[in-house]
């Protein structure tokens, strides 16, 4: 997908990915008082976010776990 931005803007950061690091790494540079603009080509908030970070079959019965 490609998205074309007719505005031309200037930022002080330009972050690539929006993954838990990047969206960190924007959140302090606003924090900061500076204007970041977020790159991402996939999903916001990276993988984990939504498939990749499920708990493992250890965690779905701890009950037994501690007998």
């Amino acid at each position: 997908m490609t998205h074309v931005v007719e505005d031309e803007q200037v930022y002080d950061v330009v972050v690539l990915g929006a993954g838990p690091v990047g969206e960190n790494v924007a959140d302090r540079v606003r924090a900061a008082g500076l204007t970041a603009a977020i790159v991402e080509s996939e999903l916001i908030g990276g993988e984990c976010s939504y498939w990749a970070c499920m708990p493992s079959k250890a965690l779905l019965r701890p009950g037994i776990a501690r007998s």
